[in-house]
């Protein structure tokens, strides 16, 4: 008794089975597993035997024929129906035992449900192949990392990438080969569980330099805090990004001795249109200064002879020479600010009413000189040389005294 009870708390589901009489005595643990009252077990071998699943009679009765014929220790795993009509997977290790005569006379063994064993089998089986899937075929750099920063293992695409063979890379750690910065990331990740840190590599691998960016996500292996590092090569990127800004430097550069060469140009420009306003302005003022009061006393000597034709002649070229300066300069002084001495005089006797033939006896000079400044005093009002009276806008108008 005391035996029996030893067996009832230290084993599985046992029992007995009288081999030449065909009788079994089961343990009351064979309840759980039969999910039965203990009165209901089976009480011979052919009541159990009709319990196995249909895909496992025959291979599990051949296995029970072979142990008992061969009076050995006999294994085998199959499913048996229980009282709710479900199967559940079993384990049963038996041991024939034989009679003074040598002939098999019991069989004793144990089973044990092994459904949950088979559940953990197989999530460690799916497990291990979504390892395989997710981590070893993945075409991207991939790397298992313990909690110390020593190199679990790694895919293919990591060992290529760095150069060296895996059972090399397995010999370092994070902080040999990536620094001291990225076994913090690697810290943070494991000690806090912070999924998706990430942060970007910066690597000499033999003469050639390479960038990688690598995301941390946490995990547990074997017991222990692990990370994986999933990373993606930004070799090519990087290449074009330095590409990229050195062609925007020399852009920029091109861009600033472009502008200098502008600011220059203009310059010249300005001051090349400076010299020009200047000399037209020395021009005009000279033929208006000097030139025209010599031609007014030549034509006031000449005035009875044949001769005065040619003065006036030569007045009227002269006239026509510089009229295109003296435009240029009034755009650019405003009209009323660019009346020579000379034009503000004759503008003067215009408004006071007298005619050309008045104002040339007044000031000694050729009605023809008079026709000329009438013409440039129409011009520098902004007046058409047909249509409005320059004594009547002239008498509307102030204009400065100033040359």
């Amino acid at each position: 008794m005391r035996l029996r009870a030893f067996v009832d708390a230290v084993f599985d589901a046992y029992y007995d089975w009288d081999i030449q009489t065909d009788s079994m005595e089961m343990s009351e643990q064979m309840a759980e597993v039969f999910r039965l009252p203990v009165e209901r077990l089976p009480d011979t071998f052919e009541a159990y035997a009709e319990r196995l699943h249909p895909d496992d009679v025959e291979k599990t009765l051949q296995n029970t024929r072979r142990a008992v014929r061969e009076a050995g220790v006999y294994e085998d795993e199959y499913r048996i129906r229980r009282g709710d009509d479900t199967y559940v997977w079993v384990r049963e290790r038996g041991l024939t035992l034989v009679d003074a005569a040598g002939r098999p006379s019991h069989m004793i063994g144990a089973v044990r449900d092994i459904a949950a064993e088979q559940d953990a089998s197989r999530a460690q089986r799916e497990s291990a192949e979504l390892y395989h899937t997710l981590f070893a075929q993945v075409v991207n750099p991939a790397f298992h990392i313990a909690e110390d920063g020593r190199f679990l293992d790694a895919n293919g695409a990591a060992t290529a990438f760095l150069q060296m063979t895996r059972t090399s890379l397995l010999r370092k750690t994070v902080v040999s080969l990536w620094g001291e910065q990225a076994m913090a990331a690697v810290r943070a990740v494991v000690d806090r569980g912070r999924v998706g840190a990430t942060f970007d590599l910066d690597l000499a691998i033999g003469d050639t330099p390479r960038a990688l960016a690598l995301t941390l996500v946490p995990s547990r292996y074997g017991g222990r805090r692990t990370c994986f590092a999933l990373g993606t090569d930004l070799t090519e990127h990087r290449t074009l990004q330095r590409a990229l800004e050195a062609s925007e430097a020399s852009l920029r550069r091109q861009a600033d001795a472009l502008e200098d060469a502008n600011t220059a140009l203009r310059v010249i420009l300005d001051q090349r249109n400076k010299d020009r306003a200047e000399l037209e302005r020395t021009i005009v003022s000279n033929v208006e200064a000097t030139i025209v009061p010599l031609l007014d006393r030549l034509q006031r000597h000449l005035a009875t002879t044949p001769e005065a034709i040619y003065v006036d002649a030569i007045a009227e070229n002269l006239r026509e020479l510089v009229s295109p300066f003296a435009q240029r300069l009034d755009a650019l002084a405003g009209a009323s600010g660019g009346l020579t001495a000379r034009e503000r005089e004759i503008a003067t006797l215009i408004r006071a009413g007298k005619s050309s033939a008045e104002i040339a006896a007044a000031l000694f000079i050729s009605p023809a000189t008079v026709a000329f400044h009438r013409r440039n005093l129409r011009r520098k009002l902004g007046l058409p040389n047909r249509g409005p009276s320059l004594s009547s806008h002239l008498a509307q108008t102030r204009f400065s005294e100033t040359g």
